[in-house]
């Protein structure tokens, strides 16, 4: 016996109704709802920014009493962000964690930005990137999805991150971030335990053809200071730092480019190319007088030069 919906609403509230994420992906997906079903979808929401409206909507949504009721929040704390760093001109905002790709609040975010003018770059564990998710993320900009792992060997990376599959997780959001089209890279933070994975895990990059492969160091502020024994030696790290050279020397008609966070890269790099060779923050440049001339102006490491950090509560360090 079939049973009448015909009277059935179902009403989806959002905060920002007109927000492109929205209409272009979550109200057609209501819609198709609604047709397949025969039940009557309705969308609800101020299409500006204002919480008060949005507020009242969820009242008097909640007071005719449909049949189903969802609610897409979306907190403006960070707006007044993204628009001061538009203000002061900065090009782009580095969003990480924690996982960031674990907000709801992340795509409409990414969406804002990209309306301001500000690119995002993401550092992420990969493992929540589904391809629809990395075709949202493609379609806000973002400039570089960088995803984190400890080793090329799925047991190593599992057991350090404490979640068996995690590694094939991440392996599966990278493949979906490129299929998507999205410039992305392949990083590691070395510590004692996982330094010797450097080669193993570049391998890896190479073989995915992964364009970006990065290192990064453990910096012992914060939480960090209470795993500082967990740092290598400076010997250890000199030697992989130079074995990094010596690869970006040898890969060097691949596409791939290596970076690492390291400061120290910088004499490295000019040791061991006698001078014709020079890494103005992260990279190699080959024999380029200007790119040569930016690394003597840079010089060092560049925080609070060319790159700060917003910290969850607002704190700029």
């Amino acid at each position: 016996e079939s049973v009448d919906v015909s009277n059935e609403e179902y009403v989806a509230v959002h905060a920002l109704s007109s927000y492109p994420m929205f209409v272009d992906n979550d109200h057609v997906a209501l819609k198709q709802f609604g047709e397949e079903y025969g039940v009557k979808v309705t969308i609800a929401g101020p299409e500006e920014w204002d919480m008060d409206a949005f507020a009242r909507t969820i009242e008097e949504v909640a007071a005719r009493k449909p049949t189903g009721m969802i609610v897409y929040g979306f907190s403006p704390a960070l707006k007044s962000a993204i628009d001061h760093a538009v203000d002061m001109g900065i090009p782009v905002a580095i969003v990480t964690g924690g996982e960031p790709l674990m907000s709801k609040n992340f795509i409409p975010y990414a969406q804002y930005a990209k309306e301001k003018g500000l690119r995002m770059v993401v550092s992420t564990n990969g493992t929540v990137i589904t391809l629809e998710l990395a075709r949202k993320m493609k379609d806000a900009d973002i400039l570089y999805v960088g995803v984190s792992l400890d080793s090329a060997d799925p047991a190593l990376h599992d057991a350090f991150r404490g979640v068996e599959g995690a590694w094939k997780r991440s392996i599966e959001g990278i493949k979906n971030a490129m299929d998507a089209g999205l410039k992305t890279g392949l990083r590691i933070t070395i510590s004692k335990d996982n330094w010797k994975e450097v080669p193993a895990l570049l391998d890896l990059a190479v073989e995915m053809g992964v364009p970006r492969f990065c290192m990064y160091h453990l910096v012992p502020t914060g939480r960090g200071c209470e795993i500082a024994d967990w740092d290598i030696t400076p010997q250890e790290r000199i030697k992989v730092l130079e074995y990094l050279y010596n690869k970006a020397i040898e890969l060097q008609d691949r596409e791939i480019e290596i970076l690492t966070t390291a400061p120290q890269y910088g004499r490295v790099v000019i040791q061991m190319s006698g001078g014709r060779e020079a890494a103005p923050t992260h990279f190699v440049a080959r024999g380029d007088p200007a790119i040569t001339a930016l690394a003597e102006f840079v010089g060092g490491c560049g925080a609070g030069r060319i790159y700060a950090a917003l910290q969850p509560e607002g704190t700029v360090s």
